[in-house]
């Protein structure tokens, strides 16, 4: 599966960021590029997560590459991912009772603090 970025409005920064599994040995990395409204490359990040489940690694990329973005101090920012999976838990899960919560409400308060983030799904190309 092929999955592309989208440029940003104007003014705005685009975080991509997705997680992957290595099927045969369980290890799991997240990664992403941070990139202007224009394309260009403003940073790019990969974590080595070890073994978990590849929607946390989903949810860890999308985490740094907020964090990488606040201490950069872009104020508008706009995370693309491709898992819908992540996407629902990050953004939907009231009640935080599933196993990845603790990153969920981490992700949560993220969003609070003084920035405009959008969240969007990348569909397939």
């Amino acid at each position: 599966m092929t999955v592309g970025w989208k440029l940003a409005s104007t003014g705005w920064i685009t975080v991509n960021s997705d997680g992957s599994l290595l099927r045969r040995s369980g290890s799991t990395t997240a990664g992403g590029a941070l990139r202007d409204w224009q394309g260009h490359l403003l940073g790019a990040y990969t974590m080595n997560l070890g073994r978990c489940f590849i929607t946390r690694a989903e949810i860890w990329g999308a985490l740094k590459g907020l964090k990488l973005a606040w201490e950069a101090c872009h104020r508008q920012v706009e995370l693309q991912l491709d898992s819908k999976t992540a996407l629902a838990l990050l953004l939907h899960s009231g009640r935080h009772s599933h196993q990845h919560a603790n990153l969920a409400i981490r992700f949560q308060n993220m969003l609070r603090r003084e920035w405009y983030v959008r969240v969007t799904h990348l569909e397939p190309i």
